[in-house]
């Protein structure tokens, strides 16, 4: 029997809801905001260091959904 496998359509749908639901949520709702207490806004790197943050706590969001759901 073969093991159930996702359509590369299904694969690009999720991709989809991860783009444009999940993730703008995570900012939206404040949820993966980066703590920028050690750089000062007027700081000329401070829109760099925001978007690695930032970044980073994407991918440790999605890789906490990873491993929780279900």
């Amino acid at each position: 029997m073969n093991k159930p496998a996702l359509t590369n359509s299904q694969k690009q749908q999720i991709d989809d809801l991860i783009t444009n639901t999940i993730l703008p949520a995570l900012t939206e709702d404040g949820i993966c905001e980066p703590n920028m207490n050690d750089v000062k806004e007027d700081h000329p790197e401070y829109d760099d260091v925001y978007e690695d943050r930032m970044n980073v706590l994407y991918l440790e969001a999605l890789n906490y959904l990873k491993n929780n759901i279900l």
